[in-house]
């Protein structure tokens, strides 16, 4: 789970689900939480598609990094907020 301010810096990341769940079942899960932020849904996505621009994600992540997977996902998201805002200064 991924939180995303309204200016689109990632300030939240949790650690990885582990087990065999499917995204359905995590999302009901957290549904409750996220009602109240569904309006906001345009800049987890915006946020989720400068994630997913990282090779190390965009395929199947070999077992020998599954212990340091949370790791990597601190240093995607740290980069993505280095990198150029999602809105531009004329939003705020």
């Amino acid at each position: 789970m991924i939180g995303v301010s309204p200016a689109g810096l990632i300030t939240f990341l949790s650690r990885g689900y582990g087990g065999r769940a499917s995204d359905k079942a995590i999302f009901e899960q957290k549904a409750k939480i996220n009602a109240l932020i569904a309006k906001a849904r345009v800049h987890i996505e915006r946020v989720n598609q400068k994630i997913k621009v990282f090779k190390i994600l965009n395929s199947t992540v070999d077992w020998s990094l599954v212990g340091i997977l949370d790791h990597i996902m601190l240093v995607v998201c740290a980069i993505c907020n280095l990198s150029s805002p999602i809105l531009s200064d004329e939003e705020f």
